[in-house]
């Protein structure tokens, strides 16, 4: 037995964020094995910015055929692009 971890979507698109204001994606850490996954830490890349924040935090922990949905809030502080490779791991 043992855990399986996928990210559903994979990836999460922001489009264009003000300023000043924050805009929050939802993405589902599932785990299709057939024993609990344990996340045991979330950080960001190298090159992600410190306006990207996520809940829950770790540790948590997914159950077998589980899902646990992670919120991603970006709130830039700048104007400018968001990296391409910002990534959470």
């Amino acid at each position: 037995a043992a855990p399986a971890i996928a990210l559903n979507p994979a990836s999460l698109v922001f489009q264009t964020v003000t300023v000043g204001s924050s805009k929050t994606l939802g993405a589902q850490v599932q785990n299709a094995g057939t024993a609990p996954l344990s996340v045991t830490g979330i950080s960001s890349c190298a090159g992600t910015p410190g306006s990207m924040t996520w809940t829950p935090t770790a540790p948590f922990t997914v159950l077998a055929g589980g899902s646990v949905t992670l919120n991603v809030t970006f709130a830039p502080t700048a104007a400018g692009a968001l990296p391409a490779g910002a990534c959470l791991a």
